[in-house]
């Protein structure tokens, strides 16, 4: 059986911002469990999309009651998580998508998160859809596995929410980065005319 988590945020910052800061969001307060993020390959396809893959390692522990079904391995335990992203910037199709799945333990438990980031087709806000399908590939009674999946939801679910604080927090840093880098410019004798960013 596949558990399935699904989640909606809105925010009022344009599309742009949204995306740089989707990428910019490790480290930040709120993903101290994130050990490090490496990017592996990134290309620009024929269609002008932004193709990126990244290889992110989380840190984690196993519950007591599921460390018979690791071999008792459970305190420090790591996870290597694989996330795809595609960004199409143009319009009429402007969106992120992103994809991401635990490549080790991922008989005991696979999380695969999908995201897609895109404008509001009825107003100017941007709309942040999440969807978790979480599972578990044991060999073992019905009840052992609904327990596993359960107890991945309800960490699926506590994560999203510490996501989303981070990417909030990232975004306002992202704003006033630009809010100052005129008087960055400035200060450094560069010339901001032409960047779109002074008149």
């Amino acid at each position: 059986m596949v558990r399935i988590f699904k989640q909606t945020n809105t925010y009022s910052e344009d599309f742009p911002t949204i995306a740089l800061a989707y990428f910019l969001r490790y480290p930040n307060p709120h993903a101290s469990h994130i050990i490090s993020c490496d990017v592996l390959s990134r290309e620009i396809t024929s269609d002008g999309t932004l193709h990126t893959r990244r290889l992110i390692l989380k840190s984690g522990k196993v519950p007591v009651w599921a460390r018979a079904l690791v071999g008792g391995w459970g305190e420090g335990l790591g996870a290597w998580v694989v996330e795809d992203s595609w960004v199409q910037p143009h319009a009429p199709h402007t969106y992120l998508y992103s994809q991401t799945r635990n490549i080790t333990h991922a008989k005991l438990l696979s999380v695969t998160e999908t995201s897609e980031i895109f404008p509001s087709p009825t107003s100017d806000h941007v709309l942040h859809s999440t969807e978790g399908r979480i599972k578990t590939s044991l060999n073992a009674v019905e009840a052992v596995r609904r327990r596993v999946e359960m107890f991945g939801e309800g960490k699926f679910v506590r994560g999203l929410e510490k996501s989303r604080l981070g990417l909030s927090h990232i975004i306002e840093r992202v704003k006033e980065r630009r809010a100052n880098l005129p008087a960055v410019l400035e200060a450094r004798g560069i010339a901001g005319v032409g960047l779109g960013i002074t008149s």
